[in-house]
């Protein structure tokens, strides 16, 4: 029924009068805010968002306050606004489950609209994709990145390593986790990783990564909940901090649900989908050994080095340019490079993965090599020779009849020094001291070692320093005469002083050494042979009659140096 008067107007509308005093009525100017915004309010997480400029916001209740300041003018109080931003969070259709919230899995969300990866179309956004997200670049299928490719090419030493670092950008652009994959940027200084970074960063934005150390991610109580809802997860200068634990990054990286505790006791459990980007100079060492631990991870090696006055000799030095970032960041690059990384991730979803996977146990071996070269050269390199009980007892037996002149085996001091040198120099670590080695092989290796001198070595050697009892393992050899041999190893080998039953002063003649130097090229032939075809490891090793371990070994090194790849399971071709 009408009753002739008019409807407050103003803030008067959102009071009335209640037995003869004024009330302020919270739903009435909610009500009005509904009618502009549309809110979600999280329960597990108490996130409360607004959707605005095409995503969702996590900042409803300031918009709320601004808009109950805007509208109640002179009438405004902190208290009542409280109580507008409670009545909209606790309405039914409001309130949701972290469960019926999570973003749309195979769109991304760009400025100009949301990129279908199943129907490769651009949509209109919608507030029902559930993005907190967007990417702050235009969505351009035609556009190209010349110079950002170029830049790749100049840090990195193969199409590999190149090809995995634009998985993993496109990888990162993905709201969802469905390969277990973490990347790390290994080198000295001064070599592009910090710039790769940088330009990475730029095309996520800062809101939509976070920077965390792998360690404080593995021991800190509050660092995951850092990530709930981030793209990537980043770390300019990894420290070389011992990881005593993975499980934090295999619960990360796995797809499953991560808890997250939020200071004051409360928690609660998120899937997570920042991809995890680390650089560093030293990788640090790990307790944890697991295959579940090693496969996740892709290490890419930066060996140059880019200075002012690079030494012509040396290709390794590369001429720095100061303009490179303002060239990389151009918004023509970034939209090219963004061009690059969908096309990537729309094949990577095609294929079920990643093009290029490094196994676990390779992994396992780089890492423990570029953490800890010492500890790995000694493993791999080494073995135990013969002592001077062995001697005796091999004298004893009447069968025995091929005893070395000498009486037990050793390295001579400075020459391993010299090769562990360059063991390290190949992995971009520092060198250890001639101490630091002899008490790490006297009192913390699998051998019995003990320092010695002999006049065995030569007519001009004076009682020359050695270490006894050790002789070279085969993994030794295939360091030295890889198929691109150490620089000054092959020849220093020829004159290496050292005594053991095989003779290896003169093992550079001998068969064994021939076919472990032509082992890769013979792969690489028979698969050429084939090239029409994919070719079954189990082929190669029938065929070329070697040993299957050595096949095996020498694929993984092909395939981690970019020569071959493994499309799936017990298959090759190569690049």
């Amino acid at each position: 029924m009408e009753t002739g008067r008019e409807k407050p107007s103003g803030p008067a509308r959102y009071f009335e009068q209640v037995q003869g005093q004024r009330k302020f009525r919270p739903n009435y100017l909610a009500n009005e805010i509904e009618e502009q915004y549309e809110f979600v309010y999280v329960e597990e997480t108490e996130k409360f968002y607004v959707y605005l400029e095409n995503y969702w916001q996590d900042k409803a209740e300031r918009i709320i306050r601004e808009e109950c300041n805007d509208r109640l003018v002179k009438e405004f109080e902190p208290a009542r606004a409280s109580r507008v931003v409670d009545t909209i969070k606790t309405r039914s259709y409001i309130s949701k489950h972290k469960k019926d919230f999570q973003p749309c899995k195979y769109k991304i969300p760009f400025l100009n609209g949301a990129y279908n990866l199943e129907t490769g179309e651009l949509e209109e956004h919608s507030p029902d994709d559930r993005f907190t997200h967007i990417i702050p670049w235009t969505y351009d299928p035609e556009a190209e990145c010349p110079r950002i490719k170029q830049f790749l090419e100049e840090v990195v030493e193969n199409e590999v390593d190149k090809e995995k670092i634009l998985e993993t950008i496109g990888y990162s652009l993905l709201a969802d986790y469905p390969y277990a994959h973490a990347l790390i940027l290994y080198g000295s200084g001064r070599n592009g990783k910090s710039v790769l970074l940088k330009l990475w960063k730029k095309v996520l934005s800062e809101n939509n990564y976070k920077e965390e150390q792998l360690q404080q991610l593995e021991s800190g109580r509050f660092a995951t909940q850092s990530l709930y809802r981030k793209l990537a997860v980043f770390n300019d200068d990894l420290p070389n901090t011992k990881l005593e634990t993975g499980s934090t990054l295999k619960s990360l990286t796995g797809g499953n649900e991560v808890r997250a505790e939020i200071k004051g006791g409360e928690h609660f459990e998120f899937k997570n989908f920042a991809t995890p980007v680390f650089a560093c100079n030293e990788i640090p060492e790990s307790n944890d050994s697991t295959d579940g631990f090693y496969r996740r991870w892709e290490i890419i090696n930066f060996p140059y080095k880019f200075v002012e006055n690079p030494v012509k000799e040396n290709h390794k030095q590369q001429k720095s340019k100061k303009e490179l970032m303002e060239e990389l960041t151009q918004d023509s690059e970034i939209m090219g490079l963004l061009n690059e990384a969908v096309s990537r991730l729309e094949k990577m979803k095609e294929q079920g993965g990643f093009t290029y996977k490094t196994d676990a146990e390779a992994t396992r071996t780089l890492w423990k090599s570029y953490s800890n070269p010492l500890d790995q050269f000694i493993e791999i390199c080494l073995e135990q020779g013969m002592t001077q009980q062995d001697v005796r007892e091999l004298e004893e037996d009447p069968h025995q009849n091929n005893i070395s002149d000498y009486q037990y085996d050793f390295i001579a001091k400075d020459d391993l020094v010299f090769l562990i040198n360059k063991y390290c120099e190949h992995f971009s670590s520092k060198a250890p001291s001639k101490t630091k080695i002899t008490r790490k092989l006297k009192n913390d290796s699998p051998y019995y070692v003990q320092e010695g001198r002999t006049r065995q070595m030569g007519e001009d050697d004076d009682r020359t320093r050695v270490y006894k009892f050790i002789q070279f393992s085969d993994e030794f050899r295939d360091f030295v005469f890889d198929d691109n041999p150490r620089p000054d190893c092959p020849y220093f080998f020829e004159n290496l002083r050292v005594c053991a039953r095989d003779v290896l002063r003169n093992y550079e003649n001998t068969q064994d050494t021939k076919d472990t130097l032509n082992l890769g090229h013979r792969i690489k032939d028979y698969i050429d042979e084939h090239e029409d075809t994919l070719v079954e490891e189990q082929d190669i090793i029938d065929n070329l009659d070697v040993d299957q371990g050595k096949v095996d070994k020498k694929i993984s090194e092909l395939i981690h140096d970019g020569e071959l790849y493994r499309p799936k399971p017990g298959v090759v071709q190569t690049i």
